[in-house]
């Protein structure tokens, strides 16, 4: 798939998420969406961080096979090398960068201006209808 191609999608799917909802999602879903390798829709919602549509935020997890439940939601990694006591399943461990997931978040200026786009885009249908 083309670049413009992949980028469209990835911004039809998070103008999706804007209208809807959803507070936040993983990359994997983007990528589902768009039907493009993960590592590719990461790096498109990546610039769209930059663009200030999105929010990234980091999602840690709990290493144990049985548990794998979110402990915490931070802005960084801060707790990176440091030991975490999981509150669901007992254990203590230290958690390492790769225990950390992306989240995207779609930032409130922007779910707002694409309400109002949507909103605007849909009066004049529903002023033909009234008639």
């Amino acid at each position: 798939m083309q670049a413009y191609r992949i980028k469209r999608k990835i911004s039809q799917f998070v103008d999706t998420v804007a209208f809807s909802r959803v507070k936040q999602f993983y990359p994997s879903a983007a990528a589902k969406y768009a039907q493009v390798p993960l590592n590719v829709a990461f790096e498109a919602l990546l610039q769209l961080v930059i663009d200030g549509e999105l929010i990234i935020k980091w999602e840690l997890r709990c290493p144990n096979d049985t548990c794998i439940r979110r402990i915490e939601l931070s802005n960084d990694k801060a707790k990176a090398d440091s030991s975490v006591f999981c509150p669901y399943c007992g254990i203590e461990f230290d958690a390492r960068p790769g225990d950390y997931f992306p989240v995207f978040e779609v930032t409130d200026q922007f779910k707002a201006d694409i309400y109002e786009e949507k909103k605007t885009n849909i009066r004049p249908y529903l002023q033909l209808a009234q008639r």
